[in-house]
C-alpha cells in the first residue's frame, strides 16, 4: 500500500464509532476467512490471496486499495 493510502487508513475511524447510540450491530453478511487464491500458467504458481480475513457489514463502505497485480479484482471475481 502506498504511503498516501497508509495515512487514510490509519487515520480513519472505526466503523463502529459512527453508529447511533442504542445501535445492535449486524452480522457480517460476508465472511472471509483464510482465502487463498492462485494462478498456474506455464508451471509457475502465482498467490495473488494469501490466508484473507475480514468481514463486511450490511451498510459498510469498502475501499480497496492496491498495487496492480495485487489481487483486488481476482477478490471481487470470486
Amino acid at each position: 500500500m502506498s504511503e498516501v493510502a497508509t495515512a487514510v487508513v490509519e487515520k480513519t475511524p472505526n466503523s463502529a464509532s459512527f453508529a447511533p447510540t442504542g445501535h445492535t450491530p449486524k452480522a457480517a453478511i460476508i465472511r472471509l476467512d483464510r482465502l487463498s487464491k492462485h494462478y498456474t500458467e506455464a508451471g509457475q504458481t502465482q498467490l495473488v490471496l494469501d490466508e484473507l480475513n475480514q468481514e463486511f457489514y450490511e451498510g459498510e463502505f469498502v475501499c480497496l486499495l492496491g498495487k496492480s497485480g495485487s489481487g483486488k479484482s481476482t477478490l471481487l471475481n470470486l
